[in-house]
């Protein structure tokens, strides 16, 4: 299962046969890092159905045969599922083409992470330009900067590599380490798209 919010929530799983047996002393058997899921009882109920999941995060939860030990499948260290996340406010205006701009103060807490979406008439617009080994990295291509006091901040992301199939979004985060709580941060998102496209950005704080 999957939690697709921006917080800790509770999932209630359903049975999927009306010959299912009762879902009971279930066992987290994978998730990612970070959060711990947790297997209760839901409200109403006696059976050990519902699941606490962290923001966006993945787990598997087996039952009966399948909660055993021996059917453990780890956890998914590369990927660090963080206790909340929630909206910042932003407001953004075009700066020139493909080009969009914002200010907003820093929190004294918590990364912020910014998502950029490139949209033509309507629709997620992919931007490539070659494969690997010759093609073009895509964080040269949409690209994410952060100002704070005149300077530019360390931007930390993973999409910093050449794909065929290209991307319609990006994703970056500044660690809170490098930010100055309470002073303004100016965020600049621009593709080098050479057909008109929109932008939209979304912005959070991100809080381990």
């Amino acid at each position: 299962m999957i939690n697709p919010s921006q917080s800790v929530r509770a999932v209630t799983l359903p049975r999927v046969h009306q010959l299912q047996p009762a879902l009971r002393e279930g066992r987290v058997q994978f998730r990612d890092a970070g959060f711990v899921p947790t297997v209760t009882q839901s409200p109403g109920s006696s059976e050990s159905n519902e699941v606490k999941l962290g923001p966006e995060q993945l787990a598997v939860v087996g039952y009966g045969e399948y909660a055993k030990p021996k059917y453990d499948l780890g956890i998914q260290e590369d990927v660090l599922i963080p206790q909340n996340i929630r909206p910042v406010p932003c407001e953004l205006h075009s700066e020139s083409s493909n080009s969009v701009s914002g200010t907003l103060s820093a929190h004294a807490t918590g990364d912020l992470r910014i998502i950029v979406r490139q949209f033509a008439q309507g629709k997620p617009f992919r931007s490539s330009r070659g494969a690997p080994p010759n093609g073009t990295s895509l964080d040269r291509i949409l690209r994410i900067e952060v100002v704070q006091n005149g300077a530019s901040l360390p931007v930390h992301l993973n999409y910093d590599k050449a794909l065929w199939s290209g991307l319609s979004w990006a994703v970056a985060e500044v660690n809170h380490k490098d930010l100055r709580a309470g002073v303004p941060l100016i965020i600049r998102c621009t593709s080098l798209e050479t057909q008109s496209v929109e932008l939209k950005v979304e912005t959070y704080a991100v809080a381990e």
